[in-house]
C-alpha cells in the first residue's frame, strides 16, 4: 500500500516549480499535510495512538 501511495506524489519541474505534487493535479503535498497537520494534532487523536 505504502507503494501505491507513493505512486501519486510526483515532482516535475514545469509544474510547481518542481514541488512535490498529486499525480494529474497542481496541488502541492505541502498544502495536503499542512491541512491534515491540526487533525493529527487534536487531543482525541492523541488518545488513539
Amino acid at each position: 500500500m505504502e507503494a501505491n501511495l507513493l505512486a501519486l506524489i510526483v515532482a516535475d519541474p514545469a509544474v510547481g516549480h518542481g514541488q512535490a505534487c498529486i499525480r494529474g493535479s497542481r496541488v502541492p503535498v505541502s498544502v495536503v499535510l499542512d491541512c491534515l497537520a491540526p487533525v493529527c494534532q487534536s487531543p482525541m487523536r492523541q488518545m488513539d495512538l
